[in-house]
């Protein structure tokens, strides 16, 4: 009777390779991407993009590894970030890149949350600010139009618009001299 083959350790299989095209109409046009300088897995490690480049408006994210970039239809391996820049500073047009993307630590998890809980913050708080001088404006245009005739229409929008920006410009230095805590979140394991 044959004996089973011996059953081997498989680890998961490695992420899929990415395709992204970027458009990069100009050889002066920046991409908007920095790279660690060495070598990472066989590739360029993505280590910051600028917001709202064309590599970021392209879906690339920091800790993403290029491993290659195809050009007119030639594949170049990535060495490293130097070779990375050195390829695509020069290059126009459609850039294909073979990115492979990697899952975030768990301190690069908790820090994305962080983020998000701080822009969601900033955006009620902005919200909030905006709503009250939306408010403020209706209130100010009742008593305007109460007290004006057609010919003063005109000035009454100066005066409005005036008052709005006094008083959102006092409700943001409110609300920015007043330090809110930062919680962390209840477990970060």
């Amino acid at each position: 009777m044959p004996s089973a083959p011996p059953m081997r350790a498989i680890g998961p299989p490695p992420l899929p390779l990415l395709t992204i095209p970027i458009h990069k109409r100009l050889t002066r046009d920046r991409l908007g991407v920095s790279f660690m300088p060495e070598p990472v897995e066989g590739g360029a490690l993505i280590s910051a993009l600028e917001w709202g480049s064309i590599a970021w408006r392209g879906n690339l994210r920091p800790g993403d590894i290029v491993k290659s970039v195809i050009i007119d239809g030639e594949e170049h391996p990535m060495e490293g970030g130097y070779s990375a820049a050195k390829l695509l500073r020069p290059a126009c047009g459609v850039i294909r890149l073979r990115v492979r993307r990697r899952k975030p630590t768990r301190d690069e998890a908790a820090a994305r949350r962080i983020q998000s809980v701080l822009r969601g913050m900033c955006v009620r708080t902005d919200l909030h600010v905006r709503t009250l001088a939306a408010e403020h404006i209706q209130g100010t245009w009742r008593r305007a139009s109460a007290m004006a005739n057609l010919a003063d229409a005109l000035w009454a929008v100066d005066v409005i618009q005036a008052a709005a920006f006094l008083y959102v410009e006092r409700k943001r230095r409110v609300r920015a001299s007043v330090r809110r805590p930062i919680r962390s979140p209840p477990r970060l394991e």
